[in-house]
């Protein structure tokens, strides 16, 4: 697990968007970041990429329903980032092909 560096983590910080889990909509328990996607091995460390879940969520420790544990949870994430990203990250990561898992992803869980 790669660090998210300073200057973006001080941008995540001030950024209202990432005070609440994305996928529960709670604020008021522990929020953890969660990178979607890694690409050559690596986390991509750009803001589309990460996203804020209630640590409940988040944890493999923790419920059959979190992130790390239930692939529902898991796309259902990725959604949420793949719809923050720019026409750019995906001629960028063209590789990864994550214009045709946004369609397949929008498809199978709506929007």
């Amino acid at each position: 697990m790669n660090k998210i560096p300073i200057k973006l983590r001080k941008e995540l910080e001030k950024d209202q968007y990432y005070k609440k889990c994305c996928l529960t909509g709670f604020s008021r328990f522990k929020i953890d970041w969660h990178h979607c996607f890694t690409f050559a091995g690596r986390q991509i460390n750009e803001k589309w990429n990460i996203i804020p879940v209630w640590d409940k969520i988040h944890s493999s420790q923790g419920r059959p329903d979190s992130i790390h544990n239930c692939v529902k949870t898991r796309e259902m994430a990725q959604l949420v980032a793949l719809k923050r990203a720019t026409p750019d990250v995906f001629k960028r990561y063209s590789k990864a092909n994550f214009d045709k898992l946004l369609i397949r992803l929008t498809k199978k869980y709506g929007k």
